[in-house]
């Protein structure tokens, strides 16, 4: 109901490979707040798929 926990700065999840962000992190209703938070799930996601390509 009010938003899913996040573990870091790049919008990621207790869940492996779940990143949230905008109205699903929490409950403010703010579109520019939404984009800046999904553009650090691009980000977390980008790395951690450069990570997996380390491996």
């Amino acid at each position: 109901p009010n938003g899913c926990k996040v573990d870091n700065d790049q919008q990621m999840t207790h869940v492996p490979g779940l990143y949230v962000a905008g109205d699903a992190s929490r409950d403010v209703l703010q579109v520019i707040v939404a984009a800046a938070e999904g553009v650090e799930a691009a980000i977390g996601i980008n790395n951690a798929l450069l990570r997996e390509d380390l491996l």
